[in-house]
């Protein structure tokens, strides 16, 4: 993650076509634009909400899902597809890490 001139390796916890949970510290503040590259996709965005260990990062782009997962060996969490869709949920698509 690039925030400013400075980088550090965070963990994408979940991520979905517009969003991303972040774990690692330090934490950015509020609103600051960020960069994130995995697997040669580059994540741009800004922090929307913190917390002590997490942030939440919001993107203008829709990320690019099957290059984010590509060569991973993770699969998409099959729970959400099954929930039925609420207007905070509708259209969204959740891939979820645990590592």
């Amino acid at each position: 993650m690039r925030v400013g001139e400075q980088w550090t390796e965070v963990i994408l916890a979940n991520v979905s076509t517009h969003g991303v949970m972040v774990k690692g510290a330090p934490q950015p503040v509020l609103g600051s634009p960020i960069e994130l590259r995995r697997r040669g996709v580059t994540i741009l965005g800004h922090v929307v909400w913190t917390s002590r260990t997490r942030f939440g990062v919001q993107t203008a782009d829709a990320i690019d899902l099957p290059s984010l997962m590509a060569e991973s060996g993770l699969q998409a969490d099959r729970r959400a597809g099954e929930r039925p869709a609420t207007p905070r949920r509708a259209g969204a698509r959740w891939m979820l890490w645990n590592s």
